[in-house]
C-alpha cells in the first residue's frame, strides 16, 4: 500500500473502531475530507501544508470528492481494509456502505500521535451527522463555495472561511473540530 492508502486505511479503521455503523460511501468521503481540512488548517503547519491523507480533492455537485474516489475505493477494498455492501434503493439508486470485514483487527498505527488525536476528534465530532447533513457543511465552506465545479479544492481558501468565522467563534476548522 502507498502512504496515501496507509493513511486512507488506519482512518478508516479508526472510524470503524468509534463504532460508526451508518459508513456509507459518502459519509466515509466527507469524514476523510473533514479529518484532512481539520489536519491542514493547524495552527503549527509548516509550508509546504499537506492534507494527513495526502488526497486531493475535487468540487463535485455533492461536495468535496478525493480525486479518484473509486480507486482509492477499490484499494482499500483489494488490500482488506473495507467491505462495500450494496443495496438496491428506491428510484434505482444503489447504496453501498463500507463495513469491516470479517476477522479484520482494527489497527491504527499508521498515524503519529498528533495525527491520531486530529482524527480522533474530528471522527468522533462529525460521526453522528448523516452523509447528508456532513455534505451539506461542505457546501457552506468558502474552499468548496469558491472552486469551480470538477476543478481541485484549494485548501489554502480555508484560511479566510467565512462560515466558520461567521458562524462560530472560531478563527479556523481545526479550532472548530478540536474545541
Amino acid at each position: 500500500m502507498n502512504n496515501e492508502i496507509q493513511k486512507a486505511a488506519a482512518l478508516t479503521q479508526m472510524m470503524f473502531s468509534q463504532g460508526i455503523s451508518d459508513l456509507s460511501k459518502t459519509k466515509w468521503n466527507k469524514l476523510l475530507f473533514f479529518v484532512d481540512l481539520a489536519h491542514y488548517t493547524k495552527p503549527e503547519s509548516r509550508a509546504p501544508r499537506r492534507t494527513l491523507t495526502g488526497f486531493d480533492y475535487i468540487k463535485v455537485p455533492y461536495g468535496p470528492v478525493i480525486q479518484d474516489f473509486n480507486k482509492v475505493l477499490f484499494q482499500l477494498k483489494n488490500e482488506n481494509v473495507v467491505a462495500i455492501e450494496s443495496f438496491v434503493g428506491y428510484s434505482a439508486n444503489n447504496l453501498s456502505y463500507l463495513r469491516r470485514p470479517e476477522g479484520r483487527q482494527v489497527q491504527v498505527q499508521d498515524l503519529d500521535a498528533e495525527a491520531s488525536h486530529i482524527a480522533e476528534r474530528v471522527i468522533r465530532l462529525f460521526g453522528k451527522y448523516t452523509a447528508l447533513k456532513l455534505s451539506e457543511l461542505s457546501h457552506m465552506l468558502t474552499l468548496w463555495k469558491g472552486a469551480d465545479m470538477y476543478q481541485m479544492i484549494d485548501f489554502d481558501k480555508a484560511f479566510a472561511d467565512t462560515f466558520i468565522q461567521s458562524s462560530s467563534k472560531y478563527k479556523s476548522f481545526y479550532e472548530l473540530a478540536m474545541s
